[in-house]
């Protein structure tokens, strides 16, 4: 912001009139004049994933100088840093008032700097990761959602590339009568290689590594808990990019990832969902001047939004969509027609004779005691108190989801669509997901 700018003194303000040898200078004249100064990089990069930011950074064979700017506020803070005895190297934020506010502790060279930066009373932990801009890379990285098919097994999975190196999501193996989650990180730009697990609210059930083999084409591996491997081949059946917005300041950040269908219809209700959450999160967090604020207050307002995808074809979408803050929890369940081009009613894939709220109500409370660990009290109270009423159409069944909650997720009850035929129209959307 520019109040924020008007504050510190960095070498950014030198961007937009300065040659980048005078940005160099500018970083290099921190250090004492007897100091040799080893290199000098501008990088690009990421903080929390999402949130876009420019480094510079000096390093004299020990010690680091530069500066860090985050570019969805301008908000801008020096770095100071050295080497630690484990080879790796910790850089201080130094804010407007000479105060530490901030810790990036990880590896520092001159192409790449990843590791996690945390607040200095260590109550917040994110993601960091910048490269340097003179490197190039070959494959960029393109945040998107794409859904597989098992070539002989009748597998199914769903990947989501919400941020560089970074996936979720999920996966259904051949034979399987429920889906499992995913997440993993990703060894090349594009995502196609990564390496994970797959696992349930209690459990890990496999590690997965996943390789391109082909056109559109992967190799999945899976190995569980015993040590038994088995490989499924997929083959790609659709792909839609993902629209991230995201905006970080002293007090706090927000961000919101979804997919971003090209359909006016879906294009409609995500921004009848989203505007009013984003503009509240963007003026909580903006009504704090960094100048009357301390360090220890620094990121305690987190707003996060995101989609959960349940099916995924050239056809059909069906998911969730998760918005969160200090204060607020929403989630909404979606059907999308994409042949049509419509936001479909979940009412309109039931009989008109189906109560919808009796009808999730007296299914979650037949099988919410699945759900129980039995040795976790906090959660299995949630749990028995929990409404089961967002309602997602998957391969799997019919998925009743609770609302996010901040301690617990997302907690879910899959019904297969043999016990439910009976109240289900014959033909809708989901007439394929029900005959599979």
């Amino acid at each position: 912001m520019s109040r924020l700018c008007t504050c510190i003194l960095s070498v950014f303000s030198l961007i937009c009139t300065a040659q980048p040898h005078q940005m160099d200078e500018e970083v290099e004249n921190r250090f004492a004049q007897s100091d040799s100064i080893h290199w000098t990089t501008v990088y690009s990069g990421t903080w929390n994933d999402f949130h876009p930011v420019e480094i510079i950074l000096s390093y004299n064979g020990s010690e680091y100088h530069g500066a860090i700017r985050y570019l969805s506020s301008n908000m801008q803070y020096d770095l100071v840093g050295e080497d630690t005895r484990d080879g790796r190297a910790v850089l201080f934020e130094v804010d407007f008032a000479s105060r530490n506010s901030g810790i990036i502790n990880g590896e520092v060279t001159d192409v790449r700097i990843s590791g996690l930066w945390n607040t200095i009373r260590n109550d917040r932990e994110y993601n960091f990761s910048a490269t340097a801009e003179a490197v190039i890379p070959l494959q960029k990285f393109t945040p998107g959602a794409t859904s597989y098919a098992g070539t002989e097994d009748g597998s199914s999975m769903i990947v989501l590339k919400e941020a560089p190196r970074q996936i979720s999501g999920q996966i259904i193996r051949g034979g399987a009568t429920a889906a499992a989650l995913i997440s993993g990180e990703c060894s090349d730009t594009p995502c196609r290689k990564w390496k994970g697990r797959a696992y349930t609210h209690d459990r890990v059930l496999a590690n997965l590594e996943v390789k391109p083999v082909g056109q559109g084409e992967i190799l999945v591996s899976w190995e569980d808990p015993t040590g038994k491997s088995t490989r499924t081949e997929m083959v790609e059946s659709a792909t839609v990019p993902l629209a991230v917005k995201s905006f970080v300041h002293y007090a706090g950040c927000a961000d919101l990832a979804y997919i971003d269908f090209p359909v006016p219809a879906f294009r409609d209700w995500i921004s009848e969902k989203t505007a009013s959450w984003w503009q509240s999160s963007l003026a909580a967090i903006r009504q704090f001047e960094p100048a009357d604020m301390k360090v220890s207050e620094r990121q305690q307002l987190v707003w996060s939004g995101w989609m959960e995808i349940g099916y995924l074809d050239t056809e059909t979408a069906t998911g969730l969509l998760v918005l969160t803050g200090p204060d607020v929890s929403h989630t909404r369940s979606f059907a999308l027609d994409r042949k049509k081009g419509e936001m479909i009613p979940v009412e309109s894939f039931f009989k008109k004779n189906v109560d919808l709220p009796s009808f999730t109500k007296s299914w979650a409370d037949k099988r919410r005691n699945t759900l129980m660990t039995g040795g976790e009290p906090d959660y299995d109270e949630w749990i028995r108190k929990a409404a089961f009423q967002n309602i997602c159409f998957r391969k799997d069944g019919m998925a009743l989801q609770t609302d996010f909650n901040p301690v617990f997720g997302i907690a879910e009850l899959v019904i297969p669509y043999a016990e439910i035929r009976g109240s289900l129209r014959r033909k809708s959307l989901i007439t394929g997901l029900m005959n599979q």
